[in-house]
């Protein structure tokens, strides 16, 4: 998630100012906020997900982590 918070990022403060006279750069600016807050709850759920995937699997780790 991190490559698509740097390229709207990107898009945001170097591309969209030289272009800021067309219509179609107002939409864009208008829709970076949403595009971010979407990408947040993606990558928050990801990493409940890996969480929970630890957790599930934490009593393996760590007994293998103790016979070695």
């Amino acid at each position: 998630h991190y490559p698509a918070l740097k390229t709207l990022e990107h898009l945001e403060h170097t591309f969209l100012p030289q272009v800021s006279h067309y219509r179609f750069c107002k939409v864009m600016v208008d829709n970076i906020p949403r595009l971010r807050d979407e990408i947040k709850e993606l990558s928050m759920s990801d990493l409940k997900d890996f969480l929970e995937s630890i957790r599930k699997h934490s009593d393996k780790i760590g007994e293998t982590a103790m016979k070695q």
